[in-house]
């Protein structure tokens, strides 16, 4: 299916119907961080913004404004390779084969972890 979160044309693996409004779910650990300027080689490729840098004991949770919330989680090398820091441009991909798609079946579809968007054609 093609999703349009914030915007942005995506390509999810999981089937939807043209037209049905879908929650995207992402799992922090299916998420790469780049430098926004990266030649990324995927199709799911959003623009963001840092927000937040949380380190824990065996990663660091990276919340990101790509238009909605999204929280990636990186190792501690990748934060300090790419310098994470709030303010700071990121580019947030994923494979076509990470998100899962659940059904919004008319109740509000805003979420702090989700992305609303309608589904505009099958794939």
């Amino acid at each position: 299916a093609v999703v349009e979160p914030a915007g942005r044309r995506l390509l999810v693996a999981a089937p939807a119907a043209p037209g049905e409004r879908v929650l995207l779910a992402l799992r922090p650990e299916d998420l790469h961080l780049a430098p926004p300027d990266a030649d990324s080689a995927s199709r799911n490729c959003l623009a963001g913004r840092v927000t937040h840098v949380i380190p824990a004991p065996l990663h660091v949770r990276v919340v990101i404004d790509c238009g909605v919330p999204v929280i990636a989680v990186v190792t501690h090398r990748t934060a300090m390779e790419l310098a994470l820091a709030p303010e700071m441009p990121v580019a947030v991909s994923f494979a076509p084969e990470g998100p899962h798609l659940l059904r919004a079946e008319g109740t509000p579809t805003r979420g702090a972890a989700s992305l609303d968007t309608a589904t505009r054609a099958g794939v």
